[in-house]
């Protein structure tokens, strides 16, 4: 029965493999690029924020507009009997704002680095989409080959029960040592099935986040350039570590998205308070007019056309509190955005580093399980032919086996674990190519 079972589920996955599309990682990508709706909402943002700027620059220019009026009169007297009139005018009217307290100029600042905002954070989605879906795939493929392990040691437990049954009826081992076989075949039954599950929670995920309607299959294979890498990686000086962290971080409070975004923002705050100080400065503006008007009745050519220049300022009084509690709203936002800054950058810099450490331990992590594999796959080796000569136990067989397994999922498990805490990292320093990361900490 649970030869059937693996048997299944390995057919099922060659059926799999046949009849559905492989994605490669880079495919992922791109179909995660062009389906994510929030990527296209981001877009919608930023073409949003771009005609708000467009609009806070023309509101700088003169304005004008055309007008036209009609009016027709028929007024009663009580001695003189009544008259009716029609009377219009028409023209063009032009304004042009000189001073505004600053206003026009702040707002479309705000308005050039609100657009600014949206270009990084557009950016910033993008690199998020690239790491999800990176740490989404190297899962799966993880997932996958911890369900060939289980398959594996599935059908190795059931051929030892296979083999035990019959040494058991020929008397050369106990009822014991049977029973520990065979609870060991269901030990493997239950991981292959939780394997499984794990495989297919996993294959979902990544289904639904890429929006796909179609099975599909994926690339295994991955590119195995990193293992030069790692090996560098492990050649860095633990002396050196300060320096290499100090680096890092100060990268990070320049490229990191999220640094540009809250500085950004905090340029904001500080425009605001200049335009809150502009509520106690006067206005200026400039209007022009160029008017035609007479009785509707007559040629309206015979009438001339009058021309008017005015300038009006305005200068506020009267109240001025609310004006002086917006400064003062606006200086203390201000303020909270410049210590919200501060603590942000502590907190980048902590997770920065954080996920380098991260990054070097999982290199270390890996060089450690490829030895510790190589060294239990030997023994496990060595161990089996001893049982199959009938110099070893099926308990100290059981033990070899479990740390052979142990090794084998180890060593998948930091291969991967590697790969997630780069793409971590690269996301964020504000990075999308795995060469300049790397580059970058081995200054090269």
């Amino acid at each position: 029965m649970q030869k059937i079972l693996s048997l299944t589920i390995v057919l099922l996955l060659i059926i799999l493999s046949i009849n559905a599309e492989t994605i490669s990682l880079n495919k992922a990508k791109e179909i995660a690029l062009k389906s994510n709706p929030g990527l296209s909402a981001q877009k919608e943002s930023l073409k949003s924020s771009e005609w708000n700027y467009n609009n806070s620059i023309i509101s700088l220019f003169p304005s004008g507009s055309l007008s036209a009026s009609y009016r027709q009169s028929d007024q009663e007297f009580s001695s003189f009997g009544s008259t009716y009139s029609e009377s219009g005018s028409y023209g063009v009217n032009l304004s042009q704002p000189l001073f505004m307290g600053g206003k026009l100029i702040n707002a479309a600042l705000i308005a050039k680095t609100s657009r600014d905002i949206s270009k990084i954070t557009l950016t910033d989605k993008e690199l998020e989409i690239l790491n999800t879906t990176e740490t989404k795939y190297f899962s799966l493929i993880e997932a996958m080959n911890l369900l060939e392990i289980a398959t594996d040691q599935l059908t190795i437990a059931d051929q030892r029960v296979q083999d035990s049954q019959t040494r058991f009826a020929q008397g050369t081992i106990s009822k014991a040592e049977l029973l520990q076989v065979q609870a060991d075949a269901a030990d493997k039954k239950v991981s292959l099935i939780q394997a499984q599950l794990s495989y297919d929670v996993s294959y979902k995920d990544l289904k639904n986040y890429l929006l796909l309607s179609d099975d599909f299959e994926i690339d295994v294979e991955i590119d195995d350039s990193f293992e030069s890498e790692i090996s560098e990686l492990n050649m860095i000086d633990s002396v050196n570590m300060d320096t290499l962290v100090d680096r890092i971080v100060t990268f990070s409070n320049s490229n990191s998205n999220t640094m540009k975004m809250l500085e950004l923002s905090t340029s904001i705050s500080k425009t605001n308070v200049n335009m809150a100080v502009g509520n106690f400065m006067p206005t200026l503006n400039l209007s022009y007019s160029y008017t035609n008007s007479g009785d509707a009745r007559e040629d309206w050519s015979e009438y001339p056309w009058s021309s008017t220049l005015s300038v009006s300022a305005s200068l506020p009084i009267f109240p001025l509190v609310d004006s002086y509690s917006d400064v003062q709203k606006a200086k203390a936002d201000y303020r909270k955005a410049e210590y919200d800054f501060i603590d942000s950058k502590n907190g980048n810099a902590l997770g920065v580093e954080s996920s380098l450490l991260s990054l070097l331990s999982s290199a270390r992590k890996y060089e450690a399980s490829k030895l510790s594999l190589e060294y239990s796959e030997e023994t496990f080796k060595q161990m089996q032919a001893r049982y199959n000569n009938g110099l070893l136990s099926s308990t100290d067989l059981l033990d070899a086996e479990v740390m052979y397994k142990s090794s084998r999922m180890n060593a998948v498990s930091s291969k991967f674990d590697y790969l997630k805490a780069k793409s971590t990292l690269k996301k964020q320093l504000g990075l999308s190519d795995d060469s300049r990361l790397i580059s970058m900490i081995l200054e090269k």
